[in-house]
């Protein structure tokens, strides 16, 4: 699913694979316009390119076992 965010810049993300936290987390990428949902698939905007790779590592679970935090700023 990672290598599908990175390279098609959409998923489909798996209901087993969201936690609240990871819900928190997608949440707040919709309101800043660097992911929009639709049912099970999550789409990267245009806007959101720059930010892929940390909307990737959200699923990352050997990042989220360690507890290394995405890194997402705040937009301008």
């Amino acid at each position: 699913m990672i290598e599908q965010l990175l390279c098609q810049l959409k998923a489909r993300v798996d209901s087993d694979l969201v936690d609240p936290q990871l819900e928190v987390m997608l949440t707040h990428f919709v309101s800043l316009g660097l992911v929009e949902r639709a049912g099970d698939v999550l789409s990267i905007t245009d806007q959101g390119r720059p930010y892929a790779r940390n909307v990737a590592a959200a699923f990352d679970r050997h990042a989220a076992a360690h507890k290394i935090p995405p890194l997402v700023g705040k937009l301008s």
